[in-house]
């Protein structure tokens, strides 16, 4: 769409790392750098993006599924725009200014605990899959292995965004995966306890699922 509308495009393609991005950035100079981040697990990748083009001046178009449907999650990772839709990237990109600030750094409590989660996701997932598969019934056994890391995920974008829907979403999301293998919300809420107990060294994150992490 923005090579449509006249932009000279460059794909860096899904797997670029933040320090080779930040390279092309060196290296090309564009006018402007676009985004789209599809799961909860790859917004702490994202904000590293936009931390590397605003820091140079460059302003930042994000969007995709993860960031959900209003510009709340891009403006707190201080993305310059966001746009749902490939049109609207196009409408965005079209009034960007020429040069920007760097993002604002989020909170040093927020920062520290989501690099802890991000550094013991593998740890945390296991811990939480093995506690909550022992008192599930064989259709939670059946999708414990994408929905546990989903969930910590959804925790972890809730801290760096601010936005505790992620939370609240997932858990309205697994709830409608397992009605439809005939499980109750009691396993939804038996997964809310065996994640709180596993992130008991992490009190925001606690916290988002007590009062966020619920069957719906």
């Amino acid at each position: 769409a923005l090579r449509a509308d006249g932009w000279q495009t460059t794909p860096l393609g899904p797997a670029t790392s933040p320090l080779r991005f930040s390279q092309y950035i060196q290296d090309l100079g564009p006018d402007a750098v676009a985004v789209s981040c599809s799961v909860l697990g790859a917004l702490p990748t994202t904000r590293r993006f936009i931390e590397a083009s605003t820091s140079a001046g460059v302003p930042a178009v994000v969007g995709g599924a993860a960031f959900g449907d209003d510009d709340v999650r891009a403006k707190a990772l201080g993305a310059t725009a966001w746009a749902p839709d490939a049109r609207s990237a196009v409408y965005a990109a079209a009034s960007l200014p020429v040069v920007v600030s760097a993002a604002e750094p989020l909170s040093a409590n927020v920062v520290q605990e989501q690099a802890a989660l991000e550094i013991d996701h593998l740890r945390l997932v296991d811990q939480v899959a093995r506690q909550w598969i022992i008192v599930a019934s064989p259709e939670v056994r059946a999708v414990a292995r994408d929905a546990v890391p989903h969930m910590l995920h959804a925790v972890s974008a809730a801290l760096l965004t601010g936005d505790a829907r992620t939370v609240s979403e997932a858990a309205t999301w697994l709830n409608a995966v397992l009605a439809n293998r005939g499980v109750d919300t009691n396993a939804v809420e038996e997964l809310g306890h065996a994640m709180k107990a596993a992130l008991i060294d992490h009190p925001l994150s606690v916290e988002l699922v007590r009062t966020h992490f619920a069957a719906s």
